[in-house]
Order: structure tokens, then sequence, then C-alpha cells
């Protein structure tokens, strides 16, 4: 039947992992130890887990922060061309004037 063989698997897979579990060694120290071991790696993960979520944004800050870094490297150039461009222009007025004063 199914359920025959879905514990046929389990024994499988637990035979697979015997000489693991039986690497481990049997917990010899009070629970008072164990639990707060327990509560030192709920702790750990929670700090990981915390760790790795300021590390996610900080590397879309970082990521952000060259692209405005490249934008800022390109607005540093507009002043000096806007001096350029205002010289054209008077430039260019300047040329209207004088084609305007010579058509008439």
């Amino acid at each position: 039947t199914r359920q025959q063989v879905a514990e046929f698997k389990v024994a499988l897979a637990a035979q697979a992992r015997r000489a693991e579990l039986e690497a481990v060694e049997p917990a010899t120290s009070p629970s008072k130890e164990l639990n707060a071991l327990w509560r030192d790696r709920l702790a750990y993960e929670s700090d990981l887990a915390s760790y790795e979520a300021r590390l996610a944004d900080w590397e879309a800050q970082e990521s952000a922060y060259a692209k405005d870094q490249a934008r800022a490297d390109e607005l540093a150039e507009v002043p000096s061309n806007l001096r350029l461009l205002e010289a054209h222009y008077e430039q260019a007025k300047i040329y209207e004037d004088r084609l305007a004063s010579y058509k008439r």
C-alpha cells in the first residue's frame, strides 16, 4: 500500500543518516545549559537574518550611490557648458542683428 511504501522510504532515509546520527554525541549537559545554548542559537539566527537584510539594503544603497555619483559628475560640468552655451547664444544674437541690418 501507499502507507507501506512511505514507511519504507522513511526507513531508507533514516538508514542513510544512521552514521551521521550516531556520530552526534548525546547531550550530557543539564537542561538549563541546553536551553541557554538554544537561546543563543536563536539569537544568532535572528542577528544573522537582520544582518542579511541590512546587507541587502546597503548593497542597494551602494548601487544607487554609484548612479548618483555618475550623475553628479555629469552635472558638475553644467556650469562650464552653460557659459559656453551663453557665449554661443550671444554670438547668435549678434549675427541675427547684423543679418537683419544687412537685409534692410
